[in-house]
């Protein structure tokens, strides 16, 4: 599923590199994204001496040993299955103005599996593919007198850097469509929830600064957050958002909680556009082009107020903080 392409150590999940004739011609997907705007569609402490009375409360540093290289894994797509298969069926795979196909569709607990009824053609072959936590499962209206209450689509978007998102359609069908639809996307929501969490560090949300470290005097919220970089990757950041001033923002990423080797800085003003998907699982939020994935819905919910805010008060132009 994931792989640690840095070698550090492994996760719970797995690690590898990565037309029909039930086809109606007025068959019509409503494929409308909600109005938001932004997606297109080891080392010992050390003795250090502070002062007796601080300007604010200060958290402690972290526990054990720092990393010594960014976490970073890959949505293979030809993965190794792993584990029993936790749902099976028949789902009708759409390929938009192309082609359906009956599938043979396996959830698993590392990712899910397509292959070809009997007769899929002569190219048709098993697809593996792996979980992403850049992931948004959700329904699909089909506009069909004909075909309205036997169709039940859902679509799996799978968010990629540089706005190349890969995007699968799949029908349930008959009777009982849409009950057998909410099963699937359901079940998918679960399991992409269920890596995304795994590949996140027992840390929890910090908002004060650490003792020595000046640069976080100005933290407002600070945690672990996935980012999005090329194609199916993603590392594990540390992500630290800091108070407006002089218009202006920023959100500083750090190899680790440590927060003494910084990445990258985004800087964030009353132009930047935040961002986000509704669905049964996407803990994905933007910042302008930048992509990133909560541990959870909380998470993610804490880190798009607390930006959101600081926007707000850009927007505004309110007077910096003190240092109170």
């Amino acid at each position: 599923m994931f792989a640690w392409l840095s070698g550090i150590e492994q996760c719970v999940c797995s690690h590898a590199q990565e037309r029909s004739s039930v086809w109606d011609n007025n068959l019509e997907i409503n494929d409308s994204y909600p109005a938001v705007p932004g997606f297109k569609d080891s080392v010992v402490l050390q003795n250090v001496e502070y002062p007796e009375t601080l300007p604010r409360l200060r958290a402690k540093l972290p526990p054990g040993p720092r990393l010594r290289s960014v976490p970073t894994f890959r949505a293979a797509e030809f993965e190794t299955m792993q584990g029993e298969p936790l749902l099976i069926g028949t789902l009708m795979h759409i390929k938009l103005e192309e082609s359906v196909q009956q599938m043979t569709v396996t959830l698993y607990a590392n990712g899910f599996s397509m292959s070809p009824l009997v007769g899929g053609g002569s190219d048709a072959r098993r697809v593996n593919r792996a979980w992403s936590p850049f992931s948004l499962v959700e329904k699909c209206q089909v506009k069909t007198l004909q075909h309205s209450a036997y169709w039940a689509v859902f679509k799996l978007t799978v968010f990629r850097a540089g706005g190349h998102d890969l995007c699968l359609y799949f029908a349930c069908t008959g009777g009982n469509a849409y009950k057998e639809r909410d099963r699937w996307v359901e079940k998918i929501g679960v399991l992409v929830s269920q890596v995304t969490r795994s590949l996140f560090p027992p840390a929890e949300i910090k908002v004060q600064p650490l003792p020595g470290i000046e640069s976080t005097s100005t933290r407002i919220l600070a945690g672990f957050l996935l980012q999005g970089c090329n194609m199916d990757t993603c590392q594990l950041v540390y992500a630290e958002l800091h108070a407006y001033v002089a218009g202006e923002a920023k959100l500083t990423l750090y190899r680790d909680e440590w927060c003494d080797r910084e990445l990258t800085t985004i800087v964030l003003s009353n132009a930047s556009t935040v961002s986000t998907r509704s669905g049964v699982h996407c803990n994905v939020f933007g910042i302008d082009h930048h992509r990133f994935c909560a541990r959870d819905a909380d998470e993610k919910e804490l880190w798009l107020r607390a930006v959101s805010n600081v926007k707000v008060k850009l927007m505004f132009e309110a007077p910096d903080p003190t240092p109170e």
